[in-house]
């Protein structure tokens, strides 16, 4: 149950068939009586924080303790359910959800006592009630997981995978003797009487495809959006069910398109597959848990093809779910309770009946088309969509005179900022700084010229309030002749209109600025005729950290030499651009 879900919930109405509401969760008997309630009935949410009387108190609850109300109310549950524990925050306050699924596998109790759920109680179930319980479950087949392997207990478990399944697990369960391989098996439910059941063997087992080979995994990365037999890259998965979800999930990483950041936060590029992890995972662990494992016809196959990802699984729908009601979130109706129960407790099913909403959210922040679930009477399919491919144009935009491009970026409103040197026929050779601002197609908006022939274009940047600041140096005449030893910062509006003007006399060209700062360069001359390069780094207020100077090759020559471009890069250090000009 997401927020939105807890909120919905508050705004209909109190308890009902399916809700109970606790003003706190100290109560761990009363809680764990109504679990086994719901267990046995068509399952429910218990929201602890909200009174009777239907106010939002919240609790104080850390993640500890809730592991440990957790395990303490699936110590005393039997036979073993899956049940999630979920804490949401809700106008400041926390409250924990505790989402139950109708059970398969009823009459459950709870410290060895059966409960029912009786409209908005629950209470003890009479004779009658167990009876026809246990009448009616004796009509019902055992599932195929519930069904007896011949796999040997003894030597065809995988031991470390047992072993790291163990550690996973008492993270949030309590095993009798977690030294006891049986007994483990047992707190499980995927073992009985010292014989593993069919999810015990896919779950835990070497090479369970020996016994059972529709649990075998096919993924295949074809070249093309059309099905043929060209691959780039084909695999089939055999082994423990995690073992091989997790190289399903790496051969999905290895085979999709990925698309590289920058995070203003970090100066090191980053590597994202086109299709989100969290949602990929969600998609892989769904099909998994939920798949028809007695087809012995069936199972998984995944197709990578460059611009969709398919997740096919065999089994349908269960009744009364739909691709509608996967986008909304809801109790999960289990095919395969015990293999579930395996992968919760292991850390890979977060919150029960919330992996189709996670999944749709996840592309959606991902920019991604929203997925699509597809389902006939034998299989279920889920498709992702890689991005839309995005157009390349070009645009020419006639301006009088000519203008030369320095920089240019792309602003937050998707247009973009040229800016560079402006002659006419009237000053030309000699230039203006000159700035231009377009569409998100490279359409003219408009264009400004600033400061005075001769004056040099440096830079220019977007503040967070959406203005530009344009940077040149006016070129000023001393004693000695031309020179520049100050630079102006001209502020720009969207629309190109002058918001302010400053200046500063600050020696050299900025070239970098960041909310770290700003790096200074200019060119300075010797006595001895030869050049360097002067760097000046400040902070965010602009005072100076640190100067450099720095020998130029060939200094002796007569030239001038101005980085027109500087990025810092992943050491720290400074990469600078330029021109140099000879005369």
């Amino acid at each position: 149950m997401n927020i939105d879900q807890s909120k919905k919930i508050l705004m209909l109405g109190g308890e009902g068939q399916n809700i109970e509401f606790k003003r706190d969760c100290q109560d761990i008997d009363s809680i764990g009586k109504v679990i086994c309630g719901f267990l046995n009935s068509s399952g429910g949410s218990i929201l602890c924080g909200i009174s009777e009387n239907f106010n939002l108190t919240g609790i104080k609850i850390t993640e500890s303790e809730k592991n440990n109300i957790e395990k303490e109310i699936q110590q005393h549950i039997s036979p073993k359910a899956l049940v999630s524990f979920d804490v949401n925050e809700i106008e400041g306050k926390k409250i924990l959800v505790i989402e139950v699924p109708a059970g398969k596998d009823i009459p459950y109790a709870f410290q060895d006592v059966i409960y029912i759920r009786n409209e908005n109680k629950t209470q003890k179930a009479d004779i009658y009630t167990i009876n026809d319980m246990v009448l009616s479950k004796q009509v019902e087949p055992h599932r195929w997981e519930r069904r007896f392997s011949i796999a040997d207990i003894n030597e065809d478990i995988e031991l470390n995978e047992f072993n790291q399944a163990i550690k996973e697990i008492s993270k949030r369960f309590n095993f009798r003797d977690n030294h006891n391989m049986n007994m483990v098996l047992e707190d499980l439910s995927v073992a009985r009487y010292g014989r593993l059941t069919n999810a015990g063997d896919i779950l835990f087992c070497k090479n369970p495809a020996e016994r059972c080979p529709q649990v075998r995994v096919r993924a295949s990365c074809y070249i093309s959006d059309k099905y043929d037999e060209v691959y780039n890259d084909f695999k089939s998965f055999e082994g423990p069910l995690i073992r091989v979800l997790e190289e399903l999930f790496h051969f999905i990483q290895r085979n999709t398109a990925t698309k590289s950041l920058f995070s203003r936060d970090d100066l090191r590029r980053q590597d994202k597959s086109v299709y989100p992890a969290d949602a990929i995972r969600e998609g892989l662990v769904n099909a998994f848990v939920h798949r028809d494992y007695s087809d012995f016809s069936g199972g998984i196959i995944v197709s990578v093809y460059p611009k969709s990802l398919e997740i096919y699984n065999t089994g349908s729908f269960p009744e009364g779910v739909t691709p509608d009601k996967l986008s909304e979130g809801h109790i999960s109706v289990l095919r395969n309770p015990d293999i579930a129960h395996v992968v919760y407790l292991r850390g890979l099913m977060e919150k029960n009946g919330r992996g189709s909403v996670l999944i749709r959210r996840s592309c959606e922040e991902h920019g991604l088309p929203l997925p699509k679930w597809t389902s006939d009477q034998n299989s279920v399919t889920l498709t992702f969509f890689a991005p839309e491919e995005k157009k390349v144009s070009e645009t020419r935009i006639q301006i009088g005179g000519m203008p030369w491009v320095h920089t240019i970026i792309q602003t937050t409103d998707g247009g973009f900022l040229i800016g560079g040197s402006y002659s006419d026929s009237e000053s030309f050779p000699h230039s203006r700084p000159w700035v231009a601002k377009t569409d998100d197609n490279g359409s003219l908006l408009w264009e400004n010229k600033f400061g005075s022939v001769n004056d040099s274009f440096i830079g220019f940047y977007e503040s967070e309030d959406g203005k530009y600041h344009i940077i040149y140096a006016p070129q000023l005449t001393g004693e000695n002749g031309p020179d520049r030893d100050q630079y102006i910062e001209t502020v720009i509006d969207n629309n190109g209109k002058l918001a302010s003007t400053n200046n500063d006399n600050v020696p050299g060209y900025p070239k970098l600025i960041s909310k770290d700062g700003l790096v200074f360069t200019e060119t300075i001359s010797c006595t001895d005729g030869g050049k360097k390069l002067h760097i000046i780094k400040t902070n965010a207020e602009g005072e100076t950290e640190w100067d450099s100077l720095c020998e130029l090759a060939d200094s002796s020559a007569t030239g001038s030499s101005i980085g027109s471009g500087i990025v810092r890069t992943a050491d720290g250090g400074y990469l600078i651009t330029g021109a140099r000009y000879y005369y």
